[in-house]
């Protein structure tokens, strides 16, 4: 389950938290609720599983939307 709320900051105005069975784990901010609750997934997942910290740290690469002409 995740829990959102509204914080005060304005720089990151959402909050999430993830709890499973009733215990609390990750929680994270952003700037939007899909941010938040990307965070607080990321901050559960390297507290479920240590493993993934390296994997889930590493840099994204940034989507590439171009579209290419069929010529």
């Amino acid at each position: 389950m995740v829990y959102l709320r509204r914080g005060q900051n304005a720089s990151s105005p959402y909050q999430a938290t993830v709890y499973i069975g009733g215990m609390q784990y990750g929680s994270g901010r952003g700037s939007s609720k899909r941010q938040a609750k990307s965070a607080a997934a990321r901050a559960s997942i390297h507290i479920l599983i240590p493993e993934m910290r390296a994997e889930l740290d590493a840099p994204q690469p940034e989507p590439d939307f171009t579209v290419q002409s069929p010529h």
